[in-house]
């Protein structure tokens, strides 16, 4: 009967217990969504640029670019890109338990962007050319969290992300090939557009907010493919221009600081601003589920 006891005893307290040590350990989230705002703004140098003209079909010789000549003009010539973007974000948290101090989560974004570039010249005082368009190019990327908690409070992690853009712009206008009078022309502007950043962050939290503040490094790359098409009306003839440019982020680290505020368990607000010679404005809100 002493046996008996305990063992009903027992199966009346194991399930309470159970039940309690269950619910210490919290439902943790795995999946999320969310929406981006990005605004970038760089000076880039010219790395490399080809001319080609062609009359009536008959292509001319390919003029490359010395590296002496590509150096004077980036000693006179200011190019400079700016790039927003509205993405939609989507992705999975990969290590998050309750009881680590890791958390890896990965994202994808794809959205449209607003391109903008000019060139202009220093010694002139005048832009030589600008192209730009709505919100109609596309862009994608995908960015990672690593982030290691010391305590309740500090933490630090790396944010890497990598985005993509391309498409073609119409709106330009270019005092380098200017208009011939009674000429019909049409000119665009093909662009690519690569940019990959890693912040490193050092974080403290307190209540629903966090504050991280660290160095940026980030590495913008642009190619542009320009055509500049004039037909005579008169005898027919069509003159092609043809210039290809590559360029490159002139810096490459800033001062990055960002806050998230944790409206509810499941929002998520964050906004983060890099500053140096370039300027880099993000803002995203997540929903995890």
């Amino acid at each position: 009967m002493k046996h008996f006891s305990l063992l009903i005893i027992g199966l009346l307290i194991f399930p309470q217990l159970q039940s309690q040590e269950l619910k210490t350990e919290p439902n943790l989230k795995k999946f999320h969504i969310g929406l981006d705002y990005t605004f970038i703004q760089t000076d880039m140098k010219l790395l490399y640029m080809t001319q080609q003209n062609t009359w009536n079909g008959t292509e001319f010789d390919l003029r490359k670019f010395e590296q002496d000549e590509i150096d004077e003009m980036n000693s006179i010539e200011k190019f400079t890109r700016k790039f927003q973007s509205l993405a939609l974000e989507a992705g999975i948290v990969l290590v998050n338990k309750s009881d680590g101090k890791w958390m890896i989560d990965g994202s994808i974004m794809i959205g449209i962007a607003k391109p903008w570039y000019r060139v202009y010249n220093t010694k002139n005082d005048t832009i030589e050319f600008l192209a730009t368009s709505g919100f109609s190019m596309l862009t994608a990327g995908f960015k990672f969290t690593f982030r290691y908690n010391l305590n309740p409070h500090w933490g630090f992690g790396l944010y890497p992300y990598f985005g993509y853009s391309f498409g073609t712009n119409k709106n330009i206008n270019d005092n380098t090939y200017g208009h011939i009078e009674y000429f019909n022309e049409k000119r665009q502007n093909r662009y690519a557009y690569l940019y990959s950043r890693i912040n490193v962050l050092a974080s403290y939290t307190i209540k629903k907010f966090t504050v991280s503040a660290g160095p940026g490094f980030y590495l913008l790359y642009n190619a542009n493919d320009y055509k500049l098409e004039r037909s005579d009306p008169a005898g027919a003839d069509t003159y092609l221009t043809e210039v290809e440019t590559h360029l490159v982020s002139k810096y490459f680290i800033d001062g990055t600081i960002a806050i998230d505020w944790r409206i509810i368990d499941a929002l998520t607000l964050s906004i983060y601003s890099a500053y140096a010679t370039d300027l880099v404005i993000h803002g995203g809100i997540r929903y995890i589920f």
